[in-house]
């Protein structure tokens, strides 16, 4: 299962408002799973609508996702919400007319590259500026205290992670007393497969 996430407390793609959650969404509607599955992972998955996948005790087969790859609807979210692109680059600015760039850590190796290459595709069609930190994705791991740091998103604004590698690098079922490592999963993860 691989799944992508966003900082929350980072200020551009974080928090609670209106916008920010509308920002999100369109992101995640904004990009093409099936796409990822038939090029990144030669057509060696399905899509998922929610954390636990089929076959497994706590899959809904009755859940149906409420949002799928819909760039056209992604665009209408973020006009509605005062994502504009005011200087006509073909780029979306902030409601208060920042830059609007979102960067995503990945690892130089051609799984990723092609991941990246399709990010950017999905997120120019809905005029979302998105920077790939090619390379950061391994030291994201060896600099993250543990899974925590993952999932928390705290060294990046978004991330994508494949559970089998993060499991390369931390021991998943370790949790802190303060912080159980579910609730940790449960509050970062956002578009799974």
């Amino acid at each position: 299962m691989s799944f992508f996430y966003f900082n929350l407390e980072d200020p551009l793609v974080g928090g609670y408002t209106p916008e920010k959650l509308a920002l999100r969404r369109a992101i995640s509607m904004g990009f093409d799973r099936k796409a990822r599955i038939a090029q990144v992972l030669n057509g060696q998955a399905i899509p998922a609508s929610q954390p636990v996948p089929p076959a497994l005790y706590g899959h809904d087969p009755k859940y149906a996702a409420r949002y799928g790859f819909d760039p056209a609807a992604a665009r209408a979210l973020l006009e509605r919400f005062g994502y504009k692109d005011r200087d006509g680059d073909g780029y979306r600015e902030l409601p208060d007319g920042k830059p609007l760039v979102v960067e995503k850590a990945s690892t130089p190796n051609a799984t990723d590259r092609t991941s990246d290459e399709l990010w950017k595709k999905s997120m120019d069609a809905i005029g979302v500026r998105i920077e790939d930190k090619a390379g950061v994705g391994a030291a994201f791991f060896h600099l993250a205290q543990d899974a925590g740091d993952v999932l928390s998103g705290r060294l990046r604004r978004m991330n994508e992670v494949t559970v089998g590698e993060a499991a390369q690098h931390f021991d998943l079922t370790a949790q802190r007393p303060e912080e159980p490592f579910a609730e940790r999963a449960a509050s970062a993860a956002i578009g799974i497969e």
